[in-house]
């Protein structure tokens, strides 16, 4: 289902793609396009520059920060926090993508902390854990016995593959969705 539901959102940014190739500083295509990156794909790297240069003033000066980054444990812990509550207004992979985000800095931040902010952010990555852990398996229940999953319209191709305790999901785009290849790793939990 997420995998048809980034091919949906690729056809529907394709003309904000194609505006930017015209006018690459239309601010409402820069966000619908980073979105498109950060939201769906989860390619943070492209799509940020592209939040940056977007008409949402709130996600611009996010993305901002984020790409100048942050040194200190407590600017990462801000990020991670701000991001972490972006995530509360969204739905679906949306959701996912900004609480994806919000782990990154959290981890960032994580060595450096101590007391009560470290056991907070190690609660908050635990429970992220269990959610993610819960879905990819929900996900192999559905298909058990499945080597892969494979689009006849040639949209992606999905693999699960389990080796001891953890599950990597690969998928595969077409060369015109943009990267072709990724790849997630889960770790059951104990």
């Amino acid at each position: 289902k997420q995998f048809r539901a980034v091919h949906k959102a690729y056809q529907a940014v394709r003309p904000a793609i194609e505006t930017l190739k015209q006018s690459p500083d239309d601010a409402d295509a820069n966000l619908e396009v980073g979105r498109f990156y950060c939201l769906a794909k989860g390619n943070w790297e492209k799509g940020l520059p592209l939040l940056a240069k977007g008409s949402d003033a709130s996600l611009k000066s996010l993305a901002a920060r984020d790409i100048a980054g942050a040194s200190a444990s407590t600017e990462q812990l801000a990020l991670a926090e701000t991001w972490s509550n972006f995530s509360t207004s969204q739905i679906g992979a949306s959701k996912v993508q900004l609480e994806l985000r919000a782990v990154r800095w959290y981890l960032d931040a994580l060595p450096e902390i101590s007391g009560l902010a470290k056991a907070n952010v190690e609660k908050r990555l635990n429970q992220f854990r269990k959610q993610m852990v819960g879905e990819a398996n929900t996900y192999a229940d559905e298909h058990a016995g499945f080597a892969g999953i494979k689009n006849r319209g040639n949209v992606y191709h999905l693999n699960v593959e389990s080796v001891g305790r953890q599950r990597l999901l690969k998928f595969w785009f077409p060369s015109g969705m943009g990267d072709s290849y990724g790849e997630v790793a889960l770790i059951d939990p104990d």
